[in-house]
Parts: structure tokens; C-alpha cells; sequence
């Protein structure tokens, strides 16, 4: 499921290598502005409500709820750590967030 995850992000992650500088320039805005940042995380909130359900039905155990709900969370933490760093840095994107997705992998 993990892997799952990490690939939905990285296909994302494509679009923004199309245009760098306005891309990075974007983020470092978004990071910066408060209010910005708070539709961000309410985005990202709605995006944990649709995915959850769908990673638990995959789970089929009594703490698939839970089990899914970490994982989004997790997955969307490292979703946040990969585009602010892309920001910063001459990583390509999807490379940076696999990098990512599998640091946290690796520390567990």
C-alpha cells in the first residue's frame, strides 16, 4: 500500500518539473503566506477523507481504519517534506518525493 501511495504522489510530483521556476517560486509562496498554507492543509484534508476509506478497504482487518488513516497521514507528511524541499533544491521532483516516501519507509 505504501508503494501504492508513493507512486499516486510521484505522478503528481511529474507536473511540477513542467515549469521549475514558477513551480518552486509557487511553493515558497504558499509555504510562507499563512493563509495559503491553511488552504493547503485543508486540502490536504480533503484529500485524507477520500483516501482513507479507499486504502482501509484494502486492508480487510479489524484496525483497518486506523491502519489507513496513518498511512494517508504519513503518506501526505512526506508529500509536504518533498515539495517544500523541491523548492529549495535542483532535485527533480518525483525522484525527491520517492526519496522521501522511502526514507520514512526505511526508518520504521
Amino acid at each position: 500500500m505504501w508503494e501504492s501511495l508513493r507512486e499516486a504522489f510521484a505522478g503528481m510530483m511529474v507536473r511540477a518539473d513542467e515549469d521549475v521556476e514558477y513551480g518552486r517560486r509557487s511553493v515558497r509562496v504558499m509555504m510562507s503566506t499563512p493563509s495559503l498554507r491553511a488552504r493547503n492543509l485543508e486540502k490536504h484534508l480533503a484529500w485524507a477523507e477520500v483516501l482513507t476509506p479507499l486504502v482501509a478497504a484494502r486492508f480487510g482487518t479489524a484496525d483497518a481504519e486506523l491502519r489507513a488513516a496513518v498511512l494517508v497521514q504519513a503518506s501526505l507528511g512526506c508529500f509536504d517534506v518533498a515539495i517544500t524541499r523541491w523548492s529549495v533544491t535542483d532535485e527533480p521532483a518525483p525522484a525527491l518525493l520517492r526519496r522521501t516516501f522511502d526514507t520514512l519507509r526505511d526508518a520504521v
